[in-house]
């Protein structure tokens, strides 16, 4: 489903060197198309966690969400799975020198970004012109708001420029924040949101740095935490299982044995048992 609106140029009272000609939204199967200007595209996702374009003859496997500059010389094809969510915006082809004499380069022509509230509060003030397009000064509003995009897109791409290891620090402070909470009882789709990143970039980037998934990472510092309160404290099994927010005693016995090989009544006395003989 395609939905696009068209800014009036002849409504325009006040002219400027980045006029947006049209913008809006796209739902469906993805399909490549020939272009007569310059587009400012934002992939939000499909089925695969990241998009497979070759640019100018060169391969971009580049995770959801991110964004694309389409100019009309530009080579491209891609290989997309299932629907795909798409916002976009135009501007007259011309306006690539303009963008270019600002600084804002466009190589590389497609680089990952965070969909933030900051991004979708702009479309959203964007979207709520569109029924007004002819009133006067609403195509001149449409150029600042996309003009505030522009900078984001552009500042988000300086910023994992100046720092290679940008989405390696977010996944190790989630990882820290697991450890350091793991008693708690966490909702992770909260935590990722937390980080500015999609679940799929988020599971994406996880998956490089660490080998186990987040949910068998926390449940691994839970067991840590355990053995702790097994060696030093009284605590039963059913107060462990509490404390570190286990939903059930039961449970807590079964994943214990899984990671450890025994139950955590067992390992309680083999550790007595080493104990002693260490004083004897």
């Amino acid at each position: 489903m395609l939905q696009e609106y068209i800014i009036p140029e002849n409504r325009r009272r006040y002219h400027t060197e980045l006029p947006v000609s049209s913008f809006g939204r796209f739902f469906g199967l993805g399909t490549s198309h020939k272009l007569q200007d310059l587009e400012v595209c934002l992939r939000l996702g499909d089925e695969r966690e990241y998009g497979v374009d070759r640019i100018n003859g060169k391969e971009y496997r580049t995770p959801f969400p991110h964004v694309m500059l389409k100019t009309p010389d530009l080579v491209h094809s891609f290989c997309s799975t299932g629907e795909r969510t798409v916002r976009f915006f135009h501007y007259p082809a011309t306006c690539r020198m303009v963008l270019e004499r600002y600084g804002m380069s466009f190589s590389p022509p497609i680089w990952p970004i965070v969909y933030t509230n900051t991004l979708r509060k702009l479309f959203d003030e964007a979207d709520s012109c569109a029924d007004c397009l002819h009133a006067a000064g609403v195509p001149e509003r449409i150029d600042a708001i996309f003009w505030r995009i522009l900078l984001e897109l552009f500042l988000f791409r300086e910023n994992m420029e100046r720092k290679p290891d940008f989405n390696e620090r977010k996944i190790r402070e989630a990882a820290s924040y697991l450890q350091s909470r793991c008693t708690e009882e966490i909702h992770l789709p909260d935590l990722i949101a937390s980080l500015g990143m999609s679940r799929r970039s988020f599971y994406f980037y996880w998956r490089k740095f660490y080998s186990q998934s987040p949910a068998q990472f926390l449940l691994a510092q839970k067991i840590r935490q355990a053995k702790f309160l097994l060696d030093n404290t009284d605590f039963s099994v059913s107060r462990i299982a509490e404390e570190l927010s286990f939903c059930s005693a039961i449970y807590f016995v079964r994943m214990f044995r899984k990671f450890t090989g025994t139950t955590p009544l067992g390992y309680r006395k083999r550790f007595s048992r080493g104990e002693t003989a260490e004083k004897s």
